[in-house]
């Protein structure tokens, strides 16, 4: 091979394997090794392979060996060594080089780390470089060497090692800040709900970034465990895709299926438990079932999208373009996590930030549409206002008219009761004037025919009536 500043080799092919053996350089150069030697396929895990006749399982610890060619020159090399599933220990010409974790031959001393390392050597003079790697599994599914060691230039492995730090760093980054930020404005507007969703949904997928391969939590907490590390990376995983779940149909809920939030979140919910309480032996194959019911959720999310689409939702454009996005990066995921090849990991890494930003910008609409909501309203608001300013003036110039005539009216009636107590007591003084003369004693009795006569006169007299005097003041 001729290396340049484009080419890697990855270590592809049959390796020396040493089932149940932990074999150090020094065991190699006395040569009481070749009883136990078969031959394995790099990149390989254990379960399912035959070495010596004896049926492998995904715990155990074994050891490899590669003899490379390599030239003879003064230009420095490097091994890419990616994030295998178990701890391992790694020679170079008789030269330990790198441990990750603590490589051990029974669990409890066993220590798993989760990293990816870069291993710079100088070639040998002899032409022939020795590669020993001891691999100890415990606790992952994944026993076993699941991807291949990259040998390259020193340059070139560094370059693309780099490539993949920046995009890891950048999409862990972004999402913790956009995360922070919309919590920051939940905090200070509860009215959406979605808000909070998108929140919660970038930190926990940032939290992966954070916790696995070229950026390890491992190395910030040393004393966390790497069964918690691996059990917090999952419930990241299944947390992450529920908060988005959850976004998506709080976004769309007048086209979402009643009852399908509730039913997909407790399912996710039951991952979520079943990987809190369950061995670490176990929770690990929970990983494929999940994937196949979150594509089956992508599915129903596009549904949703397109109805809305239909709807001429504005904020459909902007959705139904990051769930595709999203539909993509995810199965491309899948496939890199299946196949054990993580060369396209930087351009997943940028198509989920794109995701993101999608989803922000959709989130973005919905504030808009919000705002400009609001901006109707006051303005209503105000022209109701100022109408109500009106018809309260208005109101006010007829109290007042009220109150005048009430006044008005309160004087004529004070008017009416002052003749009425005059006129009562006029028609009072009348009558006992009209009383008193009626009752005044017979004195002028000289003659009898003076008294005929005033009696005569007295008769034709008519008597005054209360009534009558009553009628006659009020014509008056």
């Amino acid at each position: 091979i001729s290396f340049n500043e484009n080419n890697s080799v990855p270590l592809r092919g049959p390796w020396e394997f040493y089932w149940n053996q932990l074999l150090t350089p020094e065991d190699f150069q006395k040569k009481d090794y070749e009883s136990g030697r078969s031959f394995i396929e790099m990149p390989g895990l254990w379960k399912g392979k035959l070495a010596n006749g004896e049926n492998l399982n995904n715990i155990g610890y074994a050891t490899y060996r590669l003899r490379v060619i390599t030239p003879p020159d003064d230009d420095y090399f490097a091994i890419h060594i990616p994030k295998f599933y178990s701890s391992y220990k790694l020679w170079i010409d008789s030269r330990l080089m790198v441990e990750s974790g603590k490589v051990s031959n029974d669990k409890h001393s066993t220590d798993h780390r989760r990293v990816s390392n870069i291993v710079p050597f100088k070639p040998s003079k002899s032409g022939t470089t020795e590669i020993i790697i001891q691999i100890a599994n415990f606790y992952h599914k994944n026993g076993g060497a699941s991807e291949a060691l990259t040998i390259g230039d020193m340059n070139v492995i560094m370059k693309k090692n780099k490539s993949v730090v920046i995009s890891e760093t950048m999409l862990s980054t972004s999402l913790i800040l956009m995360g922070l930020a919309f919590l920051f404005l939940y905090s200070l507007w509860r009215k959406d709900k979605a808000v909070i969703y998108f929140a919660l949904f970038c930190l926990f997928w940032a939290y992966r970034g954070i916790s696995d391969s070229y950026a390890p939590l491992l190395d910030i907490i040393p004393f966390l465990s790497w069964e918690w590390n691996a059990k917090f990376e999952y419930l990241a995983l299944y947390l992450g895709c529920l908060m988005g779940s959850l976004y998506f149909n709080r976004i769309f809920i007048k086209k979402a299926t009643p009852g399908y939030s509730a039913i997909i979140s407790w399912i996710i919910l039951l991952f979520a438990l079943l990987t809190l309480f369950s061995p670490n032996t176990l929770f690990t194959y929970y990983l494929q079932p999940f994937f196949g019911m979150m594509l089956i959720n992508l599915i129903y999310i596009t549904i949703i999208v397109i109805k809305s689409l239909a709807d001429k939702n504005p904020s459909s454009v902007y959705a139904i373009t990051g769930v595709a996005l999203g539909i993509l990066v995810f199965a491309s995921h899948m496939f890199i996590f299946n196949s054990q090849n993580n060369n396209l990991i930087t351009y997943v890494n940028v198509g989920y930030l794109g995701v993101f930003f999608l989803s922000a910008m959709l989130l973005g609409v919905r504030f808009s549409n919000a705002f400009f909501k609001l901006e109707l309203l006051q303005a209503q608001t105000l022209e109701q206002k100022e109408e109500l300013k009106t018809q309260a003036d208005m109101l006010k110039v007829v109290n007042d008219q009220i109150v005048n005539q009430k006044v008005l009216l309160e004087q004529k009636n004070q008017e009416i009761e002052t003749i009425n107590r005059n006129l009562e007591n006029t028609i009072s003084e009348r009558t006992s004037s009209l009383k008193r003369l009626d009752d005044l004693p017979d004195t002028q009795s000289s003659s009898h025919h003076s008294k005929g006569i005033l009696s005569a006169n007295r008769k034709n007299i008519p008597r005054p009536c209360s009534w009558m005097v009553y009628s006659s003041a009020l014509r008056h």
